[in-house]
């Protein structure tokens, strides 16, 4: 697909401050993320929903420190870690939508007994296609 900058300069998917300077790590991200997905199907059944889950590994390297001087002396670090909500919200909008292509919908995972990553396990398996199963799980702030 070819992720740039761009794809990340409106909601819900902006990333405050991006320019083409970041063009190579979104490319290595994405390039990351189709190996790390290791979906054995049509590859664009998933091109448009990578972007989801870029933006997670993107804002996730994001973390960095800054320190700002107060006086002469005294120094304050503080953590700066992009929107914690929005990262945990286009993860689960990507594990939507990566479940419509495999045909996992809520209701069928209430209608079946055992644990969730067991019932995601056996309809991934039904279908014949292969994926990192990580990336149908959702993520809570809790």
């Amino acid at each position: 697909m070819a992720l740039t900058y761009t794809t990340f300069q409106t909601y819900p998917l902006e990333i405050a401050g991006i320019t083409s300077e970041y063009n190579a790590k979104i490319t290595a991200i994405e390039n990351f993320v189709i190996e790390d997905l290791a979906y054995s199907g049509d590859a664009a059944d998933v091109s448009a929903i990578l972007k989801y889950f870029v933006f997670w590994f993107f804002c996730q390297s994001q973390v960095t420190t800054i320190t700002a001087k107060t006086g002469e002396t005294i120094q304050i670090q503080k953590t700066s870690i992009p929107a914690l909500d929005m990262q945990i919200q286009n993860w689960n909008t990507g594990v939507d939508k990566l479940r419509t292509v495999f045909e996992i919908t809520d209701e069928i995972l209430d209608s079946m007994t055992g644990m969730t990553y067991e019932k995601i396990h056996s309809l991934v398996e039904a279908t014949g296609k292969t994926v990192n199963e990580k990336y149908l799980s959702k993520r809570s702030i809790l």
